[in-house]
């Protein structure tokens, strides 16, 4: 891991791209903002070990890593069960639809498509890492309407939770209670 020290209070990432060329120039670029402490990792593999290891506050990921698609948000999954404090930005080549909400879903707190200047992602990292969500308007809508067609969850009513609790404390159910219990919680 390359680490550069840049000034007394900065933001720690860790870049990891698609290829090691493109995260040593990602990584390069970063650097010039003088509020950005930045690492990189030439691999997906040390990236979960890194994040555990040293304090980082914003991971920069490519959605696809080393010919793998999604790779990247598998790791922003890991990364979300085992380190929740460390914020994501996902980089994607395109804003295509799916690859914004499976981004999301997986823990990322912001989206950054590559056709957008290096000064914006600066400014993507220093808003996450602020606890702000990043996306354009366009991936914004995207990710707003996916929530607003994704069917609800219906609370438990009383006798739900009544069942569940004689779960909790007897550890079983007869087949009629269980019965019950499944169509009291439809």
């Amino acid at each position: 891991m390359e680490r550069v020290r840049t000034n007394e209070n900065p933001i720690r990432i860790l870049v990891l791209d698609s290829s090691a060329i493109h995260t040593q120039l990602l990584a390069e670029a970063l650097r010039r903002d003088r509020t950005l402490e930045v690492s990189s990792l030439d691999s997906s593999r040390a990236v979960l070990k890194t994040v555990l290891e040293h304090a980082i506050d914003v991971l920069v990921i490519g959605a696809n890593l080393e010919e793998q698609s999604y790779r990247g948000l598998e790791i922003v999954r890991e990364l979300r069960s085992a380190r929740p404090d460390v914020r994501t930005v996902v980089l994607m080549d395109s804003s295509k639809p799916q690859i914004v909400v499976d981004a999301f879903r997986a823990g990322a707190r912001g989206v950054f498509c590559r056709s957008e200047s290096i000064e914006k992602l600066g400014k993507c990292i220093q808003c996450v890492h602020g606890g702000q969500v990043w996306a354009n308007s366009q991936e914004m809508s995207v990710a707003l309407e996916a929530l607003a067609s994704a069917p609800t969850v219906n609370a438990v009513d009383a006798n739900g939770l009544n069942l569940l609790s004689r779960i909790i404390y007897f550890g079983y159910l007869t087949s009629l209670e269980f019965q019950a219990a499944l169509s009291s919680c439809s």
